[in-house]
């Protein structure tokens, strides 16, 4: 879930909460991701969603002209060089993730987690 409202990250984390205490009694439960704006485009920067500084600073000047809640983004951690050190990585689509190799959902793109297997 892409969450910036303090009250709707709140209740997010309950219900997050909530499923890990049921999947820790042995019930098959789903799962909830919780993300801000501010994530997904940290974990876009420096791939082919946001290749360098100057497109983050178009995309983020658009989202903030349309949520007043994002802060200015010098106070952020999203011009940092490190970010963008690496150049663009391609991203796939995958549709659906297999037993044992979870998925996760970055701004568009899926990539496989490693699971250390």
């Amino acid at each position: 879930m892409l969450i910036d409202d303090g009250l709707g990250a709140e209740t997010a984390t309950r219900e997050i909460r909530r499923l890990e205490r049921r999947r820790s009694t042995g019930s098959t439960v789903g799962s909830i991701r919780l993300a801000s704006t501010l994530t997904v485009l940290e974990k876009a920067a420096g791939t082919t969603h946001i290749t360098d500084r100057a497109q983050m600073r178009e995309i983020y000047q658009r989202l903030r002209d349309l949520d007043d809640g994002l802060p200015p983004i010098e106070k952020t951690a999203l011009l940092v060089t490190a970010r963008w050190k690496g150049g663009a990585t391609r991203c796939c689509v995958v549709k659906k993730g297999r037993p044992g190799r979870p998925f996760f959902v970055v701004a568009g793109c899926v990539r496989r987690r490693s699971t250390g297997r």
